[in-house]
């Protein structure tokens, strides 16, 4: 096995996200990225942009790639402001999520080492108000929870502090926007008001939907601040379930649009199509695939799609399987393996692509014993095909559409590779099929073991 990566000795990807530039634009990204950046510096203010995308797509990796390029390169002009939402409901703390995050944008717009004492004076007052507010927050809970829970009577002086802390949570409202943008003004050099802020607010859509969306609603509070512009991880269709599931099912499609472009005034949809999986390829696995990436690469994004996590976890599982045949080897062996072709690699990485794209597919393709049964399975008769061709929604399917693929994909590394390979292209497969059943969800190595012909590594 040819390792390669950063490291001669790493195997694998990892999840982290990561920051893009264009010397490293492996995903072809880079243009989206400065895009966003140049609309950002420019546009008129306040602004709000949402990142819309499935989980996986790279929110992260482009709010971070912007939130360095600006520190780098517009540190004089552009203060940035990072919150991850998800860390806070991970630990429960969804309840104080909104003080948590007031009190981050505080705390990065005027740090606690700020030369100006002035400035940072009046942010430590926002501070107070905003505990102002979520302690009346936590008084009506309390309130709640004592009539409904256990019974008890709210005494008059609990009461009496229940009114205070209303009182209080009134005052604080009215002015905490009005100090908020004070304090933008000061912190970018006022009168000038030559620069801007940018908060990016990540994994908004990782929350529970109903969650999502009184954030927003918070956040609304905010985003009519000049010399602001927000930046916000939030996909459509959570803004959709998060609506319906505070204001009722009943809430029509037009009334869940109009919420969402009351709070933001861009929309911007991740460029998933134009990821180029065969950079991603040759990045990660280079001369393991030589002569057949382009074969692989589009069966994967046939049937897989282009969403990186996705494929982040096909690299992994891929060589995982390969150090285990390399082991099994060696043992037999001991010194005299055989290295593997690249037909073998493109084999497993195949048989990894359908695993992951359809259980019903791979299970359908594990219970092949023997080469011809395989090439029975991808080559149906003509009454087949022509049942088929009379049944649209049967082509539809899962399992029609990954055999046609896969199909198409061992035709085309018959021509390219087949020539290295005394074994035909279907036993061939069939091997690295059975030897992929160590990752599959499922159990399905009792089946493949049943087979009669291959024995799992």
């Amino acid at each position: 096995m040819k390792v390669t990566g950063r490291r001669s000795n790493q195997l694998g990807v990892t999840d982290l996200p990561s920051t893009v530039n264009k010397e490293k634009d492996v995903l072809n990204v880079h243009r989206y990225i400065r895009g966003l950046e140049m609309f950002i510096e420019n546009c008129p203010t306040p602004m709000s942009i949402a990142l819309q995308g499935d989980w996986g797509t790279g929110k992260t990796t482009f709010l971070q790639s912007m939130k360095q390029d600006f520190e780098n390169e517009k540190k004089s002009e552009i203060r940035t402001v990072y919150f991850n939402t998800w860390q806070y409901s991970q630990f429960n703390m969804e309840g104080s999520l909104y003080t948590s995050f007031l009190t981050n944008i505080m705390t990065q717009i005027v740090p606690e080492d700020s030369q100006s004492k002035d400035l940072l004076e009046r942010a430590r007052k926002i501070l107070k108000d905003v505990w102002k507010i979520s302690k009346s927050a936590a008084w009506h809970f309390m309130d709640e929870q004592a009539k409904k829970k256990i019974g008890i009577t709210i005494s008059d002086q609990l009461a009496e502090e229940g009114i205070k802390a209303e009182r209080e949570q009134a005052n604080a409202i009215c002015k905490l926007k009005d100090n908020f943008k004070e304090i933008v003004a000061d912190a970018i050099g006022f009168p000038k008001r030559e620069g801007r802020i940018v908060i990016f607010v990540d994994d908004l859509d990782r929350l529970n939907p109903e969650r999502a969306v009184e954030m927003l609603e918070v956040l609304k509070l905010f985003m009519d601040v000049e010399n602001c512009v927000y930046v916000l991880a939030i996909d459509y269709e959570v803004v959709v379930d998060g609506v319906r599931q505070k204001y009722g099912s009943s809430m029509s499609d037009e009334k869940c649009r109009s919420f969402f472009d009351k709070i933001i005034q861009l929309p911007f949809s991740m460029p998933v199509s134009s990821y180029q999986i065969n950079k991603l390829l040759t990045e990660n696995l280079g001369t393991d695939l030589e002569g057949c990436v382009s074969e692989v690469s589009e069966l994967i994004e046939q049937t897989l799609g282009t969403n990186p996590r996705t494929f982040k976890r096909l690299v992994n599982s891929y060589y995982l399987l390969e150090t285990v045949e390399q082991a099994a080897q060696k043992e037999e062996a001991v010194g005299n393996e055989k290295v593997r072709s690249n037909l073998q690699h493109a084999l497993l990485l195949s048989s990894l692509i359908m695993q992951m794209y359809s259980q019903e597919t791979y299970e359908k393709l594990i219970d092949c014993k023997e080469g011809m049964e395989l090439n029975a399975l991808l080559n149906p008769s003509k009454k087949e095909n022509s049942d088929q061709e009379n049944n649209s929604e049967a082509i539809k399917t899962n399992l029609d559409f990954g055999l046609v693929k896969l199909k198409v994909t061992l035709d085309q590394l018959k021509k390219t590779l087949a020539k290295e390979s005394k074994e035909s292209v279907e036993d061939l497969f069939l091997s690295e099929l059975h030897l992929s059943s160590i990752t599959s969800i499922s159990n399905v190595q009792e089946r493949s073991d049943k087979s009669g012909k291959f024995t799992i590594v």
